[in-house]
């Protein structure tokens, strides 16, 4: 009585094509061979979105100006390919901070990266699915991201959160930065949806689509 009831008839749940483990390996031999410099210090990347996704830009440029004050890390800004959230040289002054665009892939700077900075983007599922931390600025953003939900040492909720985290990423280093369960639990209801073979299903799927019509 007074409750909805739901079907799931043709609705096909199977996962993520981009970010799921079988994709990554394939990405892994055909991704550009980008080379970036690197000094002996964390290489930090911090994906940048649009304003109009409730980013609150002031917050982003009051935690650049803190990661500008670590001096044993280098910070790369890399804006979202749609549009970008600061103007091209609005950083150049700073002496670790450093804005890319289109002219580095994504790809290439999570393989450079030893921890990621994020604003809600998805792209960060593909460092989490690849063990490096996350670090999800949700006082930065007008809403609450899956990363935060389900892995509490990414949810950085503070300026001061911010803080402790890199520091303790540069004291400890950047492995076992998750809890293992609330990792296997992110990958299995948000990467995999509980799919072991998320392209073999994604073919299986299309195929079958091509077949009925």
């Amino acid at each position: 009585k007074n409750s909805l009831s739901y079907t799931c008839e043709g609705v096909n749940v199977i996962g993520s094509p981009r970010f799921n483990k079988e994709w990554l390996e394939i990405l892994d031999e055909i991704k550009p061979n980008t080379k970036i410099k690197s000094e002996n210090r964390l290489n930090v990347v911090f994906f940048l979105r649009r304003g109009d996704y409730f980013i609150h830009k002031s917050e982003v440029e009051r935690t650049i100006d803190i990661l500008n004050l670590f001096h044993d890390i280098d910070v790369v800004l890399k804006e979202h390919p749609r549009d970008n959230l600061f103007s091209v040289n609005e950083f150049e002054q700073y002496d670790n901070i450093y804005s890319v665009s289109d002219e580095i892939e994504s790809v290439s700077l999570i393989e450079w990266g030893d921890a990621f900075i994020s604003l809600g983007s998805s792209i960060t599922f593909e460092p989490i699915m690849r063990e490096k931390p996350v670090l999800s600025l949700e006082y930065a953003h007008g809403n609450y991201t899956n990363v935060a939900y389900y892995l509490p040492n990414s949810d950085i909720r503070s300026k001061d959160d911010l803080i402790k985290t890199l520091q303790k990423i540069l004291k400890n280093g950047n492995t076992s930065f998750y809890n293992s369960g609330n990792r296997e639990k992110f990958v299995q209801e948000i990467i995999t949806a509980g799919n072991n073979n998320v392209l073999e299903s994604y073919a299986t799927f299309i195929e079958s689509v091509s077949d009925n019509n």
